[in-house]
């Protein structure tokens, strides 16, 4: 099949319309360019979902979706260059006067004879204020090539806590789900975590 390439010169992201479902897929590789110099406009629809599959999915631009679910899978590889940011983070929404707050989205990452590598300098959101923070899959199984690599930037964080029959309860920090034959430099993924797992940790 022929390679896509998904460029807009005009926007410097890719989004979706609130609870909008999008399924791309290509007989050869995917490509997501983002517009030269251009700076993301802030997107505040929640619940899109967007899927691109291919030979192979590299993403050097942005994608927005916000409490979202994004799904990349490339049959020989996925890639997400030090360009790349995909933003699922959660959203303060308001309501007349009053602040609600939206929880973070999930990132699957998927190749069946490839491997999965973030550069350094991507960006990985999945962070949430007040609500729980989302979660990030990579799997990449194939006996000769599957290897993960995470090695930009990945955020988990989540902040608050919620009334449980009156026990306060810190919302869910974000997870990593990774399977993989080898992981490339695990040291250098960087999960952050609620504010009660850093109270834990110090």
């Amino acid at each position: 099949g022929s390679e896509m390439c998904i460029r807009d010169r005009n926007t410097p992201l890719v989004t979706g319309a609130a609870g909008s479902v999008n399924r791309i897929t290509a007989g050869g590789d995917v490509r997501l360019l983002a517009a030269a110099g251009a700076q993301p406009a802030a997107v505040q629809d929640l619940g899109a979902e967007l899927s691109l599959a291919g030979a192979s999915v590299r993403v050097d631009g942005t994608i927005v979706l916000p409490s979202g679910k994004l799904t990349l899978q490339g049959r020989d590889g996925v890639l997400l260059t030090g360009a790349s940011q995909l933003d699922l983070s959660g959203r303060a929404i308001a309501f007349n006067d009053v602040l609600r707050y939206s929880w973070g989205g999930d990132l699957i990452l998927e190749s069946s004879q490839g491997g999965i590598r973030q550069d350094a300098g991507a960006l990985i959101d999945l962070s949430a204020v007040e609500n729980n923070a989302g979660s990030l899959r990579a799997v990449a199984l194939a006996a000769a090539d599957g290897q993960v690599a995470l090695l930009g930037r990945i955020v988990g964080s989540a902040s608050g806590h919620y009334d449980a029959g009156g026990t306060a309860v810190p919302y869910r920090a974000g997870s990593v789900d990774v399977r993989a034959q080898r992981l490339g430099n695990p040291a250098a993924c960087l999960l952050y975590t609620s504010d009660a797992a850093d109270e834990e940790d110090s």
